[in-house]
């Protein structure tokens, strides 16, 4: 399944919650902006959580030849 982009997710749940939602971006939308904003938070918590996780890795878990190209990859799935 592919991933769904923020406006498609704050578009699919303006339609659920709102009646009077006609699929317009207009400021007047409240359920539309609501959903952005929520996404967009959501966005922003899930990045800084991985910014955390990427600190304790650089922090805690030293590197050797042993697990070298897993702490890498782990690394690069959370940039």
């Amino acid at each position: 399944m592919a991933q769904k982009t923020n406006e498609q997710k704050a578009q699919k749940i303006a339609t659920k919650y709102s009646e009077y939602y006609d699929g317009s971006k207009e400021a007047g939308s409240t359920s539309y902006n609501s959903a952005m904003e929520m996404a967009q938070w959501k966005d922003e918590e899930h990045n800084e959580c991985k910014k955390d996780i990427l600190t304790l890795v650089n922090l805690i878990i030293p590197c050797n030849e042993e697990n070298e190209s897993i702490i890498n990859d782990l690394k690069n799935l959370l940039k």
